[in-house]
């Protein structure tokens, strides 16, 4: 009777204090507390019906990171591993995520796909082979959120690793059937004073030196003076586990900016070649983009994009030369591109040859190609490929290896390996050969076709080529070489 006495007390005292406010006032209190002040004792059941006609407060977005796995997998519980049943070892911890929808309507945003993931006591995210973690789907999920915007997942307090706070990455889509419409990403962290209680258990004090706290975590400063939407008080219960519920607001309305991933399957710098990116923003407002250059295993490429630059000079001896060594981590790059404003990415001719692919984020009304320059015999070559987007599973295009050689690149941006069948016809619509071309989740090939096992019959030929990826990702481009000159040849996609 005093336990519920006191918790009457505490609700009370709550609305008192919120009718006391005005609705900008009572709107940044809330989004402060995070709703984690009203967990625990009588108040447990509260919060979701209670807040979703007020807490309409944008959360700032923040990088996805590196560790992303779209498992597609349904359930609440995410501690197992599916294929073994192992149980991640760690604190109990009970999330509740609020989903609102914030701009021409305000309330609960239902029916929308909500992931979360993060590390184990360990630091270590589940698939992914950098971390010998791969074929491993301990600590990832989705739930779709109910009437109320509401989902809850039962896991463990997340672990630390190196150069980062502790936090949990969630990810917020709609869809109209199987057609993504649109994506909002962030993380959230927790207060310290928490997590240093919680680390003096096991598993996690037998990894003491927790070397980043919020304060001088990058990714926690970016969110501004948003921050307190992305911090998280958990309240311990009576059983040693913890329980948290965080306030997400989105704007999923028809104004919001959806955005677009593109590839340029090919880059290739230093050693005689450049490679330019050209993006425009036809929209009559500013647009945010990002940009990240990979290795062919994907590995981050350091480049630094920005102004126009000249040309390159000089030629190597022969058409597309090994690969390179890349400079160094940090490929990605965020940027502002202003109103009906090109921006030029260049990745200049110096030093030794390097060669990767990239991806791009584009909001729509944003467009692009790739411009390829190589100077051979004194005479500089240009060819021009569009950006390409991820949702083709299939194309085409002609070739002509009686006169040269046809070259091919494909990427694979997706998180799930793929095979790419090549199926090749000469003239006459008879078939010269077919080939199976197997890529990593996430890389890249790159080669000429007549190299390709299976593929010799093109040599001396004309046709067409038709391609197919077994998981719906097909990102490509061919490029024709005769003696001292290239140029690019269009894929037509379907």
């Amino acid at each position: 009777m005093l336990r519920r006495a006191k918790a009457d007390m505490m609700k009370s005292k709550t609305i008192e204090i919120l009718h006391g406010l005005n609705r900008r006032e009572a709107l940044a209190l809330l989004g402060g507390l995070g709703a984690s002040a009203f967990v625990g004792g009588a108040l447990t059941t509260a919060p979701a019906v209670a807040q979703s006609s007020v807490d309409c407060v944008l959360t700032p977005d923040l990088t996805e990171g590196p560790y992303f796995v779209d498992e597609k997998l349904n359930r609440s519980d995410i501690r197992t591993d599916p294929t073994t049943g192992a149980v991640r070892p760690g604190v109990p911890f009970t999330l509740t995520l609020n989903i609102y929808q914030v701009g021409s309507a305000c309330g609960p945003l239902p029916g929308a796909y909500v992931d979360v993931w993060h590390a184990d006591a360990s630091g270590s995210y589940s698939d992914e082979s950098a971390l010998g973690t791969a074929g491993q789907k301990y600590l990832r999920g989705y739930q779709i959120t109910d009437s109320n915007g509401t989902v809850r997942f039962t896991t463990i307090y997340p672990g630390w690793y190196m150069g980062r706070a502790v936090h949990i990455h969630f990810k917020v889509r709609t869809y109209s059937g199987t057609q993504l419409q649109r994506t909002f990403t962030s993380q959230f962290f927790f207060d310290d004073s928490i997590t240093d209680s919680v680390y003096q258990q096991a598993p996690y004090s037998s990894r003491p030196n927790r070397d980043t706290r919020n304060s001088n975590d990058g990714i926690y400063a970016g969110a501004g003076s948003n921050v307190s939407r992305v911090l998280m008080t958990p309240t311990r219960m009576a059983d040693g586990s913890y329980t948290g519920i965080l306030n997400v607001g989105v704007d999923f309305s028809s104004s919001a900016t959806t955005t677009t991933s593109m590839v340029l399957p090919q880059i290739a710098y230093g050693g005689g070649w450049q490679t330019s990116i050209l993006l425009s923003n036809n929209n009559e407002t500013s647009a945010s983009i990002q940009s990240n250059f990979l290795s062919e295993s994907g590995q981050s490429l350091g480049i630094a994009g920005g102004g126009q630059r000249p040309p390159g000079s000089g030629g190597p001896s022969g058409p597309p030369p090994g690969t390179g060594t890349p400079p160094g981590p940090g490929g990605s790059q965020p940027a502002s591109l202003a109103a009906r404003s090109t921006m030029l990415l260049d990745l200049p001719n110096t030093g030794n040859l390097v060669q990767g692919w990239a991806e791009f984020t584009l909001p729509s009304g944003v467009t692009g190609y790739g411009l390829y320059r190589w100077t051979a015999a004194g005479v500089l070559q240009e060819a021009v490929v569009p950006l390409i987007g991820e949702s083709s599973g299939s194309g085409m295009f002609v070739f002509d290896d009686a006169q040269g050689l046809t070259a091919y690149a494909l990427a694979n941006p997706s998180t799930q390996a793929t095979t790419i069948t090549a199926l090749v016809f000469a003239a006459d619509g008879s078939s010269i050969g077919s080939a199976s071309l197997p890529i990593e989740a996430r890389s890249r090939l790159v080669g000429f076709f007549r190299s390709v096992p299976g593929l010799s019959g093109m040599a001396g030929a004309r046709g067409i080529v038709r391609f197919s990826s077994s998981n719906g990702a097909l990102c490509a481009i061919a490029l024709r070489f005769g003696g001292n000159t290239f140029a690019s040849i269009p894929i037509m996609y379907s």
